[in-house]
């Protein structure tokens, strides 16, 4: 067959009826058992193409009983229904090199077409990034981001990153939603939803990742590779330290403007070959918008305080500079997610002790 590749989608369906279902959307509620085997306990969170939720997988029968799973229900459109064969090619592709526990990534289990929806089922992880790190604030708890369980975390994020891009693709959504944890006492986590994701060799889309997460040379027309997911992970670390949202995205002006701010000018050459960047910048390559210089002094508040102790001292100067690398406007200067893994605050992540993680307090 050439280049061509095949999967078996199962159709899972009752004998002897035909027809369309009632309606297009699966209201699935507590009780509910889908395909005969899945029996739903809750839904854990919607998006803009699928409901996800969490499921007791009752043909499984593990020596604590059955197994807990995710369904991720995709809504019944076309367009959503291609994307999401999208994310099954490369989902399967991942699982195919039978590698994703030890690069953190989300494992597939399986997938089916049932009552009119694709059903994609994964193992079953705990709050993402962004709702966990919520649930701190708003509860007022100890603060879980501190610097030795963030670059734990963020170590595992560039093992994942390199072995994506090890695969020829990238992954376009790196965001605090799409990193969830598998494990909040030993900050264990697994890069999720692939249904963005592109081979390198695929034809460039100017509309891929999240705003606030976006790399420079995708705002401005550039050509692009797997260092936009370093970017995008430089904005994650960057805000789960601070609490806020590094580069606010309420217009793509003002986000330039603050990228700026932060980071210094944007290099002439991505202005001049940039194709978009007529919209955005003059003749002479001056923002059309420009942020206020108390934005940058506002940043630098968020950052909580540490103790003036020497080793706290190294450990935060690795951390800015960590950030500074993955954060450089320029890709030719950004560290591939391989060339991060080298730096000294990776290396000092891979010194952590399972204590250090569990009790940072106490280090």
């Amino acid at each position: 067959m050439g280049d061509l590749e095949y999967f078996q989608l199962p159709i899972i369906f009752k004998s002897h009826v035909t027809g369309f279902e009632p309606t297009k959307d699966m209201a699935l509620e507590p009780g509910n058992v889908i395909a005969g085997q899945y029996l739903v306990e809750s839904e854990l969170g919607s998006a803009a193409f699928s409901t996800a939720y969490r499921c007791i997988d009752l043909s499984s029968d593990d020596t604590d009983g059955h197994e807990e799973v995710c369904l991720k229900v995709i809504k019944n459109t076309k367009d959503f229904f291609d994307q999401s064969l999208d994310e099954i090619k490369i989902l399967e592709l991942l699982r195919q090199t039978g590698k994703c526990d030890e690069n953190y990534i989300l494992r597939v289990k399986t997938f089916f077409y049932y009552r009119e929806h694709l059903i994609i089922v994964t193992e079953l992880l705990r709050q993402n990034l962004f709702e966990f790190g919520k649930f701190v604030l708003d509860n007022n708890e100890e603060p879980y981001f501190t610097l030795p369980r963030l670059a734990y975390i963020t170590r595992q994020c560039l093992v994942a990153l390199r072995f994506v891009h090890s695969l020829g693709l990238v992954h376009s959504d790196v965001k605090p939603e799409n990193i969830l944890l598998g494990s909040y006492s030993r900050a264990q986590i697994k890069l999720i939803d692939f249904g963005s994701s592109c081979y390198l060799t695929d034809r460039q889309s100017s509309y891929i990742q999240s705003r606030s997460y976006r790399a420079p040379e995708v705002v401005l027309g550039l050509p692009y590779d797997g260092k936009i997911d370093v970017w995008s992970l430089g904005c994650v670390v960057a805000e789960m330290y601070t609490g806020e949202v590094i580069f606010q995205n309420d217009s793509i002006v003002s986000m330039l403007s603050r990228i700026e701010a932060f980071r210094g000018s944007f290099p002439r050459h991505m202005i001049a070959q940039g194709r978009q960047c007529g919209r955005f910048f003059t003749k002479s390559g001056l923002l059309y918008e420009i942020v206020d210089e108390s934005d940058r002094d506002e940043a630098a508040s968020r950052t909580p305080p540490e103790k003036n102790l020497p080793l706290e001292r190294q450990i935060k100067q690795m951390f800015t500079d960590f950030i500074a690398k993955l954060l450089t406007i320029d890709p030719d200067g950004r560290p591939s997610a391989e060339e991060a893994l080298n730096h000294p605050w990776m290396l000092y992540a891979s010194s952590l002790t399972d204590d250090q993680i569990k009790y940072p307090a106490n280090n």
